[in-house]
This record gives C-alpha cells, sequence and structure tokens, in this order.
C-alpha cells in the first residue's frame, strides 16, 4: 500500500505538469487587417498634393500624402461596424463641411463634417457616373433623405464665352 502512495504522489504530480505543459493556448491571434487604399477617380481627382483654385481664390488642397481614416460604416440604427481606410484628406478652407478643417476622399464620396447628424452616412456623395442616378448626400430625416442626382454625363456646356466638354451635370 505505501508503495502505491508513494508512486502515487511523485507520478500524479508530474502528470499533471506534463498536461499543463502540453495544453495548448486557445486564443485565436487574429492577424492585424490591412487597410485598403482608396485612390482618387477622374472627376474629382484630389490626389494627394493637389489643388483647385476658385474664380473667388478660394484654395482647396490635398494633404502631401494619404492618411489613415477610421469610421462607422453602419446605419444609425444598426450595431456599429468600424472600417478603416487610407484615403486622400482635403484641407478644406470652409469651402466644403463648413467649419471643418478636413475631410476624407472616397471616390465621388466625402466624409461627413464632424457636426453632422447621427443619422448622416459615414460620406456624402458628390456625383454619380451613371445618367438619372441618385446619390446620398445626407441621412433621413422626417423619412426623407438628402440626395442630388446626376443629370447629364460626358456632355459639353458653354458657360459665357468658355466652352467645357465631358462634364458630368448634377442637381
Amino acid at each position: 500500500m505505501q508503495k502505491i502512495m508513494k508512486t502515487t504522489l511523485l507520478f500524479g504530480p508530474l502528470l499533471v505538469l506534463i498536461g499543463l505543459i502540453s495544453c495548448k493556448n486557445n486564443k485565436e491571434i487574429k492577424p492585424e487587417k490591412i487597410a485598403d487604399t482608396i485612390k482618387p477617380l477622374d472627376y474629382f481627382p484630389a490626389f494627394p498634393g493637389s489643388y483647385w483654385i476658385y474664380d473667388n481664390n478660394d484654395t482647396l488642397k490635398v494633404a502631401g500624402q494619404y492618411e489613415k481614416y477610421i469610421f462607422n460604416s453602419a446605419a444609425y440604427t444598426a450595431e456599429p461596424n468600424y472600417d478603416t481606410l487610407i484615403l486622400p484628406k482635403l484641407i478644406l478652407n470652409g469651402i466644403f463641411n463648413p467649419n471643418d478643417t478636413y475631410a476624407y476622399v472616397m471616390e465621388y464620396s466625402i466624409s461627413k463634417s464632424f457636426g453632422s447628424s447621427y443619422r448622416d452616412p459615414a460620406f456624402k456623395g458628390l456625383l454619380s457616373l451613371t445618367e438619372g442616378a441618385e446619390f446620398t448626400i445626407g441621412g433621413a430625416f422626417q423619412a426623407y433623405k438628402i440626395t442630388g442626382k446626376t443629370i447629364k454625363v460626358d456632355t459639353t456646356i458653354n458657360i459665357g464665352t468658355t466652352k467645357y466638354e465631358n462634364v458630368i451635370m448634377t442637381i
């Protein structure tokens, strides 16, 4: 009996120790998601370092490099769904999103202003390339959402004596 007891006392802790060492950690190691870089498109060429000077001498500039932007892409009634993109950053000077100093460009949309309603989408549309298509500018309010509409694509217009080609007309 004493021999069994000694064997149990000697091998019992040893078996427990071997069991603890051989167990694997069940925590999943999730790889860090690499954010997509979204480059500007033809009708809104907001490439890093570019700028526009308007007729009234206002200047709209784009920061010199792409920047990380983290935003909630979920609808206002849904669970938050945060996403990260690498985007051009517009330096606004009060031209778009009054009172904001910057906004991010994603294709033909810009990020909503910081003072926006919680109902507003993460990005507000500036245009669509599909003739007759509507695009969302602001979120729904009292059952109405704020939209724009593309009237004509790749058209020519004359303003005074100046002719402009490949124009997109929106309202």
